[in-house]
């Protein structure tokens, strides 16, 4: 083999190596950080995007979010009320936070689904757009989910609660928008819990 030959191998073959390095180095770093640090310290986040709070209770994250949808209700005077009647009076429940087999140990976040009691005569693409704007002007990160219908706003509070109103199909077009809420992942040893959950939400505190 000519020297020409044996320097172009030599170096082909360090090429090789180099990409195999990197490679071992990327699934090392990879390995042992399946969840991330929440960055506002309050835990690892869980597979779905939610912030896991350790200390979080249900009966907390709960009062909580209803308390953000009272306070939705009192920036936003055309919605007289959030009802789940339709439900049933429930509207909600607990479910898991990410996708593992033994789901009794998995992280839980608590949602709450409701209809809105709107003042005669609203505009329903309008008031999901105003709703969205009160939403950002407390600092929430406010978008629009492209695969569901329009307009509708997704509203994300600093501590990882959730409000979402939607406008609703063509052919429920005379019914207000939707409004759901999510919590954070909270510790499944609350899963059972019995919180009472108010079939009408409205501005005036409980």
């Amino acid at each position: 083999m000519s020297q020409h030959k044996r320097h172009a191998l030599n170096a082909c073959n360090a090429s090789v190596l180099i990409v195999a390095a990197l490679t071992m180095l990327t699934g090392c770093s990879n390995s042992g950080t399946s969840s991330m640090e929440h960055a506002d310290g309050q835990g690892p986040i869980a597979s779905g995007g939610s912030p896991m709070n350790k200390e979080l209770t249900r009966q907390q994250a709960q009062e909580t979010l209803y308390a953000y949808m009272r306070r939705t209700l009192q920036a936003v005077p055309t919605i007289i009320a959030l009802d789940n009647t339709r439900y049933g009076g429930a509207g909600g429940g607990v479910d898991t936070c990410d996708d593992r087999i033994d789901s009794e140990n998995s992280p839980i976040h608590y949602y709450d689904s409701r209809d809105m009691q709107v003042a005669e005569k609203t505009d329903f693409a309008d008031l999901v757009r105003k709703t969205g704007d009160v939403w950002r002007s407390w600092g929430w990160r406010v978008e629009e989910r492209e695969n569901s219908e329009k307009p509708n706003r997704v509203g994300t509070s600093p501590d990882g609660y959730i409000l979402s109103i939607e406008i609703r199909p063509s052919r429920f077009a005379g019914y207000p928008p939707s409004f759901t809420g999510d919590t954070p992942c909270f510790s499944p040893r609350f899963r059972h819990d019995d919180v009472p959950v108010p079939t009408t939400i409205t501005r005036d505190e409980p």
